[in-house]
């Protein structure tokens, strides 16, 4: 976990797809994502996940957003009760 994070957020997950505050991680360069509570389902192509198409995350899941990009355009939604994620962003 190379870098410097300095910032966070926690972000509950429901049933219609959300993503990060972008005042949150506005100058942050990548992010690590720990999936709390209940399981979801994501995307960072820019397109919506569903509760049924998208990459699953088990609960204590950490997804690694590695650039920008990735971060701009990821989208969580919960695959059944909500979730909670909880974003760490860096440089």
């Amino acid at each position: 976990m190379g870098g410097s994070y300095n910032a966070g957020e926690p972000l509950a997950v429901s049933s219609t797809a959300v993503g990060f505050t972008t005042s949150k991680y506005i100058n942050r360069r990548q992010a690590f994502v720990q999936v709390q509570v209940n399981p979801i389902r994501y995307r960072f192509d820019g397109t919506d996940p569903t509760t049924a198409i998208g990459l699953i995350a088990p609960v204590n899941s950490i997804i690694h957003l590695s650039s920008k990009d990735q971060l701009v355009k990821f989208r969580a939604i919960a695959t059944g009760d909500d979730a909670v994620c909880f974003g760490e962003f860096g440089y």
